[in-house]
């Protein structure tokens, strides 16, 4: 399996654009964490970017959010893209590796607005490539965390004219390609996006589990997350239920929706006793040259 490590960090120096995907356990954090170790030996560390669509996966990385980085934080609407992003074009038209861990949190029409821009940033030389040439290193795995829902962009647009003097998107006309993005009305995966398939990521599965050694409970693991859920699979798990500790301690509950944590929160505060008291804080910063 070693092995398989090695084509992924083979396929990333000799510059290909590189999906490599597994479920937990296999390594994808330490393979990536030995990518830009080397990437940034062989091309500088402000030609390397380590992106994440969050900000606790950024931290994972030691980079930032790809919102953060491209500049157009959270865009409310497609206008957004050109008139954010501007100030950061030339950090665009200086960068050669692009590296975007918990890709299956992006949604397909923020990858393709954000590939139309920077490819009006990199030149007409360029615009003919995914992200204008910028070499595209993706992790993450689509089985687990889904796109995150904002506030929607158009997932039927079409690409815009590129003003590339002004990095702007101008307005759309009917003789623009089309964005075959597949759901239109529905937040949609990146690898429906216009920007992935043009890319042509070499794909790599990392399969060996090397976080737990007990093969049957790693084939569960893996039925589950692909929703293979049958009575043998819940027999499996229910066996490793067990009674909590009878103590002062609450047991923490993980939930998937944050209303649910919220909710939970509100009823736990309005459960304690004694006094509510309000403090108002006065912040303030010195900024020193």
């Amino acid at each position: 399996m070693r092995g398989v490590w090695a084509q992924v960090l083979d396929l990333c120096l000799q510059g290909k654009n590189v999906f490599f995907t597994g479920m937990g356990g296999t390594g994808k954090s330490l393979v990536l964490k030995l990518l830009l170790q080397r990437l940034r030996a062989l091309h500088g560390d402000s030609a390397v970017a380590a992106t994440a669509p969050t900000g606790v996966a950024a931290i994972n990385v030691g980079g930032q959010t790809l919102h953060s980085f491209a500049g157009c934080g959270v865009p409310t609407c497609v206008a957004s893209f050109g008139e954010l992003m501007w100030r950061r074009r030339q950090t665009w038209e200086g960068l050669k590796v692009l590296v975007v861990d918990e890709v299956s949190m992006l949604d397909a029409a923020f990858l393709d607005w954000l590939d139309v821009i920077v490819r009006g940033f990199r030149g007409k030389r360029h615009s003919e490539k995914a992200f204008g040439g910028i070499q595209l290193i993706f992790t993450g795995d689509f089985h687990q965390l889904p796109a995150v829902k904002g506030k929607s962009l158009p997932s039927s647009h079409q690409r815009p004219g590129q003003d590339l003097s002004q990095g702007r998107p101008a307005k759309a006309t009917g003789s623009d390609k089309v964005l075959p993005v597949a759901l239109r009305d529905l937040t949609a995966c990146i690898f429906q996006s216009a920007c992935f398939k043009e890319a042509k990521f070499h794909v790599v599965e990392l399969t060996k589990v090397f976080r737990q050694e007990d093969v049957e409970f790693v084939a569960m693991l893996a039925r589950v997350r692909k929703g293979d859920v049958d009575d043998k699979v819940l027999r499996f798990f229910g066996k490793l239920a067990r009674k909590l500790p009878e103590d002062a301690i609450k047991p923490t509950q993980l939930m998937c929706l944050v209303k649910d944590v919220h909710k939970e929160n509100c009823e736990q505060l309005r459960a304690l006793s004694g006094t509510t008291h309000w403090y108002r804080a006065n912040d303030s910063f010195e900024y020193m040259m």
